[in-house]
């Protein structure tokens, strides 16, 4: 998942889960909570990301303990 796939509108916050299972795209609705929690971590990702991750690693969403993407295992 991409930070460029969560979108903050007015009234509501979603998810666009691409090839998700079953190979969909989907558009997840995100509730008061998840928002909040969600911007609360993109004010911070930044400086968790890690200076040696390579532009394409570092537009994930979530980032493991070594500021890189989580690994799937």
């Amino acid at each position: 998942m991409e930070v460029a796939h969560v979108h903050f509108e007015s009234t509501r916050a979603t998810v666009h889960i691409v090839a998700g299972k079953g190979n969909k795209d989907r558009i997840v609705p995100l509730g008061r909570a998840g928002a909040s929690a969600l911007k609360a971590w993109l004010a911070v990702r930044e400086s968790v990301l890690s200076p040696r991750t390579d532009s394409a690693r570092a537009r994930r969403l979530f980032l493991g303990a070594r500021g890189g993407p989580l690994d799937p295992r």
